[in-house]
């Protein structure tokens, strides 16, 4: 009896020793620990290290940013997301003048935790829950909150000396990042001056599961416009606090990057294009195709609706000042400012060379051919047939090339017409003047025949 009494006091003394010795640990050695029982999938015991370090305020320099997000990997990986808040502001609270702990905090925020939960007794908690409770988002609490900690670790990085250019610079990336995040689904949004003061409350789901961080909806829609039906072009504004709107304070953030880093110019650059041809640029939503052109036979009476090959949404006719887009009060043909013009940006883009001139060519080039301004299109591969980079890679750009310019041709889609008539197709072609074809009449028991017999053969696609 007293042996077993000895041996179990003995076995507490050690334990405790044991965990004296781990708080007593420096934290570099106690980070590898963690580490190395992450590794071994001892996730609990991962955690309770990442999680003493993320919110152990005499634990600084760079490896606390990433002690918090292994936290959250091993929160995840055991299903105690609900832990997260917690953890995170606890963190927070003891690390308030590291810039580097902040945007980490934030990066969280913003997506690496769930925002969807339950509401049980008034109170919200992540993730799943056994019984009863309604299903709510805090999306927008989350977004808020990761918004408010790049705003404070932006105001102490410009204070720290230690501090790059370019760890500033990727503040203001990540902020602008953050406030465009589903920028080109409903950019109607970008309208919006978020409240950056107070935290939205949880929004509770009446049909269940379905808020996530997919986007901000249809595209499809057009782009937005002002009570005078033109167009919403979000100007930059003289500072961030000054700005109208989040497109406003997007502009400021975008400018910021570069402001820090004059090198990143191209790639801001890129990226306003990008969001502008998602909103202005001539797509098939707004024209079509190109235009079927064919002459109409005699007492054919549709010839009168032949489409008529220029006018006002003629896209092969458009200047590189104007576009015909697709807004939210339908199809309209406009002027763009050059602010707001991405061709006249993608050309700038171009003009400078460097890394982003090939992705600046090719949103040009589908510009291009979108505006069926096929020359200009083959202009703009020939500049990039210079910058490709293997065999395959010409062959591919030397192959769009040849489909500008070389005779090509496809019958359009038709109805069945009517036996005992000469039938009519009509055509796409570029680049020929006479088109030569044998039509034959098909062996429908030979066409079933084979169909049958590829069945029985139990091929992986039916379709071939």
């Amino acid at each position: 009896m007293y042996k077993a009494i000895a041996c179990l006091v003995a076995v507490i003394i050690l334990s405790s020793a044991g965990l004296t010795a781990t708080k007593l640990q420096p934290p570099v050695d106690k980070r590898i620990q963690a580490k190395k029982l992450l590794d071994e999938n001892n996730i609990d015991d991962a955690l309770q290290l990442y999680r003493a370090l993320a919110q152990d305020p005499e634990n600084t320099g760079n490896g606390v940013p990433e002690d918090l997000g292994f936290a959250i990997t091993c929160l995840n990986n055991l299903g105690l997301i609900h832990e997260a808040d917690e953890l995170l502001e606890v963190a927070i609270e003891n690390h308030k003048v590291d810039f580097r702990l902040l945007v980490r905090a934030a990066r969280v925020y913003a997506g690496e935790i769930d925002s969807e939960g339950f509401v049980v007794a008034g109170k919200f908690e992540r993730g799943g829950h056994r019984g009863g409770g309604q299903w709510a988002s805090v999306a927008d609490r989350d977004r808020v909150r990761s918004l408010q900690l790049l705003l404070q670790s932006i105001a102490l990085a410009e204070k720290d000396d230690k501090a790059t250019p370019a760890e500033r610079a990727d503040l203001w990336q990540t902020l602008g990042d953050q406030i465009s995040s589903a920028r080109h689904g409903e950019a109607w949004k970008l309208q919006d001056l978020t409240d950056l003061q107070t935290l939205p409350d949880f929004e509770i789901s009446e049909g269940g599961r379905g808020y996530g961080r997919g986007g901000w909806g249809a595209p499809g829609k057009g782009a937005p416009v002002d009570q005078d039906g033109n167009p919403v072009f979000h100007h930059k504004p003289e500072s961030w606090d000054t700005a109208k709107s989040d497109g406003e304070r997007w502009r400021w953030a975008l400018a910021q990057v570069v402001q820090h880093v004059a090198d990143r110019r191209s790639p801001v650059d890129l990226e306003w294009a990008g969001f502008l041809q998602s909103q202005f640029g001539v797509g098939a939503s707004a024209v079509g195709g190109p235009p079927v052109i064919r002459e109409a036979a005699a007492g054919d009476e549709a010839g009168n609706e032949k489409p008529k090959p220029s006018g006002e949404w003629a896209a092969h006719e458009l200047a590189d000042t104007e576009t015909i887009a697709k807004l939210t009060t339908g199809v309209k043909r406009f002027a763009l400012p050059d602010e707001f013009n991405h061709i006249v940006i993608l050309k700038a883009v171009i003009a400078r060379g460097g890394e982003t001139k090939r992705q600046a060519l090719e949103s040009l080039i589908n510009e291009r051919m979108n505006r069926h301004q096929y020359s200009q299109a083959a202009d703009l591969l020939r500049e990039m047939l210079k910058l490709a980079t293997d065999k395959d890679d010409r062959q591919g750009v030397q192959a769009r090339i040849d489909q500008i310019e070389k005779n090509w041709m496809q019958i359009e889609s038709t109805s069945v017409q009517p036996a005992g008539k000469g039938a009519t197709l009509d055509i796409r072609y570029r680049n020929g003047n006479k088109a030569t074809f044998e039509a034959r009449p098909i062996k429908i028991d030979e066409l079933l025949a084979d169909v049958r017999k590829y069945i029985e053969s139990k091929p992986q696609q039916l379709d071939g």
